[in-house]
């Protein structure tokens, strides 16, 4: 039997080790440095055994994966370097979530050396994406097509009967990462023309997102430039966007939190025998007693806008004791909203995933294509994003596992397009079955994919 080793044990696990348990039974070890987590995760599966271990203890590290036939770390990205970094070390393959930063490929010549594969973007978003626009690529182009336009959303969200606080959003991952992910910059290609934002100017530039299933907010997240070669595209004259879809209001309220500093998570500051009133009124330079007309003002707003109705419901105005003796401003921002935008067990969140893509054929017709998904999360079980991610994850590991990825080095999910038709048949067994779309498009009619790429780049 198998051997598969997690590293971590936090909300997506659930999901890898129930594909592990049940649709490909293999020895699983969990290491983590919370063991009563694991524990809990774990429960009384046989097939499940748990090793305490924490990142800076490499010689552990080396051992657990060593065990393995593939590694699967569910852990933040700083820490990720030192699981991929023991990997190369006891050659072992690796598949994980997170996106392919500079720091993981550089390690790709290793891992050619080792002869693994280190195989990235396997989850929601990235993942299910990759799934459906490698259909498309390979449709369009058996027929001599080019793509003229390609967009791309994800959204992890609170289903409309549990949409219940004035944030518009839940956590359905880990809170630390969704601010890590924050800081990325942005580039996108308007005709091959680059569009590039900083942090601070991300969530200023958002648009609006007209989709089957509402409007959204549409804001633009990390870089497509990473996938040029992947998709084979163009770069000279394609325009490409990847983007998040939140509900109203949420790309604004990203916007005060920076403009309060509550972002930041270099500095950190001592909390303690302070309220939350205090803290907030340090942050603009007010007082405890005035700190909601201080900070309306701070932000040129009236008290009874929305973003102040936001922070009084988080609790940022209120005279109770700190929920942390020392942290950051992004730990106390997480520290208050962790209290009242985790998902209840009778809850259930979303999966949203849709690809827009323009394409024109030899003959000179355009088509719109249009690829979508919608996955519910079950009330009580697995919420979505666990079932996303966990269940694309695990399969990916199989496919390793039974050597059907043979390239070595540092690969994307889009670069093996056979175990993405592999794991798109294998994933609409649990749900996630995407609907397409395609529309001719009259001469002269404008391919419309999303408001971004229709504006010209400055």
């Amino acid at each position: 039997m198998k051997t598969v080793v997690i590293f971590g044990s936090g909300m997506m696990p659930p999901a890898i080790i129930d594909y592990y348990t049940h649709k490909y039974p293999c020895n699983i070890i969990v290491a983590t440095i919370d063991l009563p987590q694991a524990k809990a995760l774990v429960g009384d599966n046989q097939l499940c055994t748990i090793a305490e271990w924490s990142m800076d203890d490499l010689e552990s590290a080396d051992r657990l994966t060593r065990q393995a036939d593939v590694v699967i770390p569910m852990v933040p990205e700083h820490v990720l370097l030192a699981v991929a970094e023991s990997c190369l070390r006891t050659q072992t393959p690796m598949v994980y979530t997170a996106y392919q930063e500079k720091n993981i490929y550089a390690l790709s010549d290793r891992a050619k050396e080792q002869g693994i594969v280190l195989l990235s973007e396997i989850g929601e978003d990235p993942g299910l994406d990759h799934l459906c626009t490698v259909k498309l690529l390979e449709e369009v182009r058996a027929k001599g097509g080019k793509i003229l336009q390609l967009g791309q959303w994800g959204a992890g969200l609170p289903d409309h009967a549990d949409n219940n606080n004035p944030m518009g959003y839940k956590f359905s991952w880990s809170p630390p990462r969704l601010y890590e992910a924050l800081q990325a910059p942005v580039t996108y290609l308007v005709k091959g023309q680059k569009v590039e934002y900083d942090r601070s100017e991300q969530y200023q530039n958002f648009n609006y997102l007209a989709t089957k299933w509402g409007t959204f907010e549409s804001v633009a997240h990390r870089t497509v430039l990473r996938y040029i070669e992947a998709y084979n595209l163009d770069i000279n004259t394609v325009s490409f966007f990847r983007g998040l879809m939140r509900h109203y209001g949420y790309c604004n309220t990203i916007n005060d939190y920076m403009a309060l500093g509550l972002l930041d998570s270099k500095t950190t500051y001592d909390y303690r025998g302070q309220t939350c009133a205090d803290v907030t009124a340090s942050l603009v330079g007010g007082k405890p007693e005035t700190v909601v007309q201080d900070v309306a003002n701070h932000l040129g707003v009236k008290i009874h806008a929305d973003i102040i109705y936001r922070l009084r419901w988080l609790g940022f105005f209120e005279s109770q004791p700190m929920p942390l003796e020392q942290g950051t401003r992004a730990e106390y921002l997480l520290a208050l909203q962790t209290r009242k935008m985790m998902y209840d067990p009778d809850e259930s969140d979303i999966t949203l995933v849709m690809v827009r893509m323009e394409v024109e054929y030899p003959d000179q017709s355009r088509e719109l294509k249009e690829a979508t998904l919608r996955v519910a999360g079950i009330p009580g079980g697995f919420s979505a994003m666990t079932r996303a991610v966990g269940y694309s994850v695990g399969i990916a590991g199989k496919h390793v596992m039974e050597g059907n990825v043979t390239d070595v080095g540092c690969m994307m999910l889009p670069q093996v397009p056979h175990v993405c038709t592999a794991m798109r048949d294998e994933m609409a067994g649990y749900g996630f079955d995407f609907a397409y779309q395609t529309r001719s498009l009259e001469p002269g009619e404008s391919g419309y994919v999303c408001s971004a790429l229709a504006a010209q780049p400055q």
